[in-house]
């Protein structure tokens, strides 16, 4: 990738910024990814639990379908943890 720039290309701003966005890419998926693996081994009815007791039904709304899902996965609820 590098292999045909020179070290004054490389340190243009264009260039880092470029760079910088890839790495901040590469840690929200990261990210994301260790998100899924915490509720991955899970069964429906324990994310459902886990999440029951995230909220506080007495005091938050009830999580509609489209809304992000509360147990940060970044996913819909309706594709995450309503299934």
């Amino acid at each position: 990738m590098f292999n045909n720039l020179t070290i004054k290309e490389m340190k243009t701003p264009e260039f880092m910024e470029s760079m910088y966005s890839r790495i901040a890419q590469k840690h929200v998926d990261m990210i994301q990814e260790i998100r899924d693996l915490n509720y991955s081994h899970l069964s429906r009815k324990e994310r459902q639990a886990d999440i029951q007791s995230i909220r506080n039904s007495s005091t938050d709304p009830k999580i509609m379908r489209n809304e992000p899902c509360p147990c940060g996965s970044g996913r819909k609820y309706k594709n995450c943890c309503l299934k």
